[in-house]
């Protein structure tokens, strides 16, 4: 079995794909160390409909997201969770996509 960590609600949605209002999430930018996977040097391309971003382990997630970030999504149903994948479809050197 295949896991990646991941910020999501109750119903699977992303925070960057839903409706979280955390003012920090426009913020996440390529010039600080937050790439889209387009711009992640080893994955350098769009996510494909079926794939969801994340995190290979706990601490990259905790590299992407701060303590303080994780507490203000929690305040808006988004909690950092060890997820079940059907596949690792890209590893970057940030995150990684998957399809769940």
């Amino acid at each position: 079995m295949k896991y990646i960590y991941r910020v999501e609600d109750m119903d699977g949605i992303g925070c960057y794909a839903g409706y979280c209002d955390s003012h920090f999430l426009g913020k996440h930018t390529l010039y600080n160390g937050h790439p889209r996977p387009e711009d992640d040097e080893k994955i350098l391309r769009e996510i494909a409909e079926d794939e969801r971003c994340g995190f290979l382990n706990l601490t990259q997630a905790m590299r992407w997201f701060t303590s303080n970030e994780l507490r203000q999504l929690e305040k808006e149903a988004f909690y950092l969770k060890r997820v079940k994948v059907k596949e690792i479809t890209a590893i970057g050197n940030s995150q990684v996509l998957a399809i769940i």
